[in-house]
Formats: C-alpha cells, sequence, structure tokens
C-alpha cells in the first residue's frame, strides 16, 4: 500500500466525486479477486481510502467493478476498461512488477467517479526491470499476453480483460503505439539524451548522490538498449515470432546491475557516498512512515556491506553468496503466501528470479522472528528487518538513478526551477 499516504483529506489532492486507495499486500482484496460481497473481504482496498469522504456508498460501487470484472457482465459500465489497458500496457513495457501485476498486488490507487472506477498509477522507482525480474534476457522477453509474477487467475483487473478477444486487440494496439511511436522513432533515446543534458553537470556535482558519475553515464546506454530490445521482443511477441505467454528468446546486452538496484546502492550492495566512511549516512538514511493501523514504521541506516548479516533470522553462512538485493526479493516473494512456506508457484517465482534449487532449499528454513521479538516482524508482515543496522523493505526503494522515464521527467521539471548548489568533493 501506499505508506506515505493517510486519509487526510488536507494533504490529498482534490479530485471531485473519486476515491482513492493505496493497495498493499495480495491479501484482503488487493489483487481484486471476487470474494463476495463483505466488505470485510477487502480491507486492503477500503482501510487504505486516502479520502475521509469515503463511505460505505463508495465501497458499494467498488464491489460492483469487481463482482462485474469477475463475470465481464456489462463490465464498461463499472470499468474504465479503455484506460486500465493503457495502464497494463505500459506497465507491461516497462517490466515494472513492484505493482500490481507481482504477487504483492501493491502500488496502486483505485479511483471511482461516477460509478467508473479506473486505476491510477503510482511508484514506478522499480520499472525497467528493477524488481523481480531475474536476468536481462527474462526482463527483456518478459510476456505480453501473461505480464504478471502471480497467475492471470489471481490477477482479474488484466487476466480477465485478457479473455476479451477485443480488449486484448486493444491492449495490442497500445503496445504497438509504444513500440513504433515511442521507441522506435527515436522518441525515449531523445528524451534520455536531452535530459542528460540538463541533469548531467548537476549530478556531476552532486555530493549526496548513491553512485559515482561514470556510472550514472554507463547507465544511459544501458537504459536505452533496453527500450529498443524490449520493443523488438514485443513486437516479436505481436507477430508471433515469439511467445506471448511465457519467456522468449531474444538476446540482450543490457546490463540490469548499471542501470540500478533496489536499496539504491551498486551490484555490491554499497551506497556509494557511504564508501570510505562508516558514520556517513545519506540525508534521508532514516525515515518514518505512517502505517495503517496509526503505528510507526522506521527505517534505519543502510548497510554497506555485501553480506547477509544484516538479514534477520537464522540465515546460515551458505547463503552468504547470495546478492543482497536478490535475497531482499526472494523474501518479497516467499513473504506473499499465506504462512510464509514456499509452494509450488513461488518456487517458480524465484527460480525465475535466478535462484537455484540449493538455494531455495536455504531460504526455506530461515526462520524469522515475530514482532514480539526485539521489535522484529514475522516474514508476512513485509518487515524483514527492524533492527539496528538492518532496513525494512518498506523502505528499500531508494531513489535510482535514472531507473525510470518517471524520475527522468521529474529530473527535468525540477532543473527548470531550481539551480543546484555544487560542492566541494
Amino acid at each position: 500500500m501506499n505508506k506515505q499516504s493517510t486519509n487526510d483529506s488536507t494533504n490529498q489532492p482534490q479530485i471531485p466525486n473519486g476515491i482513492g486507495g493505496g493497495i498493499g499486500r495480495n491479501s484482503n482484496g488487493a489483487n481484486l479477486v471476487w470474494n463476495g460481497d463483505d466488505i470485510s473481504n477487502y480491507s486492503a482496498i477500503f482501510d487504505n481510502a486516502i479520502f475521509k469522504t469515503t463511505d460505505s456508498d463508495d465501497y458499494t460501487k467498488i464491489l460492483d467493478m469487481i463482482e462485474h470484472l469477475d463475470s465481464l457482465d456489462d463490465i464498461e459500465s463499472y470499468l474504465d476498461v479503455d484506460e486500465v489497458l493503457k495502464y497494463f500496457a505500459a506497465n507491461t513495457f516497462l517490466v515494472n512488477l513492484d505493482s500490481y501485476v507481482s504477487n504483492m498486488n501493491h502500488n496502486y490507487y483505485l479511483y471511482e467517479n461516477d460509478g467508473i472506477v479506473s486505476i491510477l498509477p503510482w511508484d514506478y522507482n522499480l520499472s525497467f526491470a528493477g524488481f523481480q525480474a531475474g536476468s536481462a534476457s527474462n526482463a527483456i522477453n518478459f510476456p505480453i499476453d501473461s505480464p504478471v509474477s502471480d497467475s492471470l487467475e489471481e490477477s482479474p483487473l488484466i487476466g480477465k480483460l485478457l479473455e476479451v478477444d477485443e480488449y486484448k486487440d486493444i491492449y495490442h494496439h497500445y503496445l504497438n503505439e509504444i513500440v513504433e511511436n515511442f521507441v522506435n522513432n527515436g522518441t525515449l533515446e531523445t528524451l534520455i539524451t536531452k535530459t542528460d543534458s540538463l541533469i548531467s553537470s548537476y549530478i556531476q556535482n552532486d555530493a549526496t548522490a548513491f553512485y559515482t558519475y561514470d556510472e550514472y553515464k554507463a547507465s544511459l546506454s544501458n537504459l536505452i538498449n533496453f527500450g529498443y530490445d524490449r520493443a523488438t521482443s514485443i513486437a516479436a511477441q505481436l507477430d508471433g515470432s515469439q511467445p506471448s505467454t511465457n519467456t522468449g528468446t531474444i538476446e540482450t546486452t543490457v546490463d540490469l546491475s548499471a542501470m540500478g538496484q533496489q536499496g539504491g546502492g551498486n551490484e555490491k550492495g554499497e551506497m556509494n557516498n557511504m564508501r570510505g566512511s562508516s558514520d556517513t549516512t545519506p540525508p534521508n538514511a532514516y525515515s518514518s512512515t505512517p502505517q495503517s493501523d496509526n503505528t510507526t514504521e522506521s527505517s534505519m541506516n543502510i548497510p554497506n556491506s555485501n553480506t547477509t548479516s544484516n538479514f534477520p533470522g537464522n540465515i546460515s553462512s551458505n547463503t552468504s553468496d547470495l546478492d543482497p538485493s536478490i535475497m531482499m526479493q526472494a523474501m518479497q516473494i516467499i513473504q506473499s503466501s499465506e504462512d510464509g512456506s514456499i509452494t509450488d508457484s513461488i518456487k517458480t517465482e524465484l527460480l525465475n528470479l535466478g535462484l537455484t534449487n540449493e538455494e531455495i532449499t536455504q531460504l526455506s528454513s530461515i526462520q524469522i522472528p515475530n514482532q514480539d521479538n526485539n521489535g522484529m516482524h514475522d516474514i508476512k508482515n513485509n518487515n524483514l528487518a527492524m533492527g539496528p543496522g538492518n532496513i525494512s523493505t518498506d523502505n528499500t526503494n531508494l531513489i535510482i538513478t535514472l531507473s525510470s522515464i518517471v524520475l527522468l521527467v521529474i529530473a527535468l521539471v525540477f532543473v527548470s526551477f531550481f539551480k543546484k548548489r555544487k560542492y566541494i568533493s
């Protein structure tokens, strides 16, 4: 869910006659699977409504949409189908798995207006395959007609719509629009190049940057190549020369690690602005975000070593060679199951992430203390480490330089109004 939002209309944008829902885990209705008309079955939606004016009548409208999505009966009277298909076309191109399409079913809002529900995107800092994508090949060949980490049955907002040939054609049309009119015509590359020309000198003189300037420059070519290779894969899936429901075989030279990683560190799990100084922390190394139960979650100083000593539970030395960012993604996948166990579907996702059967077996033996033990949460509470020297899952998503077009556009707007202060290195 959007753990940085509150149910306070004074702090929210004014959207007339609408409601928003910051969605969190994949249980309690967040996946939008129809589970009867009991509102309590959808607490992940309704407990996180962001407007105080949201009431039971609004809840009923959302339930009506979910019910008709399940049956597809007169769905366009309840859901803005065209807008939703556009959302998923963009999300699929970006391989943005830190969203509704992951087994966590989060990072989106529902907006209802006059009985019609649409989806609003949120939190794209891990797009361009920054979350649960595994290898670059898996990312480039991410299937367009099964664009989910879970199953289409458990992701009905896209799964149900793809059952309708007309809607599937529209979705394919929007994917082709992205390929032809955003990537292949050079728009994406031009946007990246122009933005770089505006912000490059500021990044070079940024004393608080999470990456070196050389690492930033190296990310640009990979970001551009990702766009072209992803477009090539999508075009091949659309014309039938590549599979569209499972991973294809388009080759790529993209280096995902060069484009940044979850947690804001380099491939060694370090924070570049912390190198050589064990007592230096980035400006936002500590933050508090309100939870739906009015408790406060805090992230502590981020560890700067490539070890698993900062992970909770009984992680053995046999797992010490696992990349911390991969370990964190694996934990997030495991915690999405009902009891934290590794089911067949969870195991498949872990294998797709790049783990071996031996590593999965090791992970299955990890015990995570519950919240009564030294303030640590169990694996289902989405907080893997809440003690000193550890970073929680919810707070690991630091800004990844040029990891998404959204951040590029934000940077473009920012430098148009502000001049960044130069620091003496």
